[in-house]
């Protein structure tokens, strides 16, 4: 919901962040797969129903991304916030590349180096910014909901 509606106040030349993305990625990467592929379904969800495109695209992309963040989490680096920075843009071009295959298989209109140009492109690194913002507040939250473990 609020992608849906702050969304478009966050535009930087026509593109804006994709908060539920940056949210199943940090939240993957903190959590694990199990976690991220349940936030994933459920983000997608609701953005497949938000908007005008086939129903489904969103949520497949995101979970093929919360799947593919899996190879980063970790119990050693996961909270520390170079992983999920790092990770962030090449995840990002997942997801995309995720949605634009799918619509390409639905024969959606769309011209594939445009999209990456004017809108893959700039919408990643705008991803990374997003990611400065949005993981310490998810650090904190899993601290406070986490299991404790023990650990040396």
């Amino acid at each position: 919901m609020l992608q849906s509606s702050i969304g478009p106040f966050l535009t930087i030349a026509g593109v804006h962040p994709d908060l539920v993305l940056i949210a199943v990625i940090g939240w993957t990467l903190l959590r694990g797969s199990r976690e991220g592929v349940l936030w994933a379904t459920i983000g997608g969800l609701a953005l497949d129903l938000l908007s005008s495109g086939p129903f489904g695209v969103m949520t497949i992309a995101l979970v093929v991304t919360s799947l593919m963040s899996r190879l980063g989490y970790g119990r050693v680096f996961g909270s520390y916030l170079t992983i999920p920075l790092a990770l962030t843009f090449p995840l990002s071009l997942v997801y995309y590349l995720t949605c634009t295959l799918l619509l390409s298989v639905l024969n959606a209109p769309l011209t594939f180096i445009p999209a990456l140009t004017n809108t893959i492109l700039p919408a990643s690194v705008l991803n990374m910014a997003g990611m400065l913002i949005l993981f310490p507040p998810l650090r904190l939250l899993h601290r406070r909901t986490g299991r404790e473990e023990i650990g040396w």
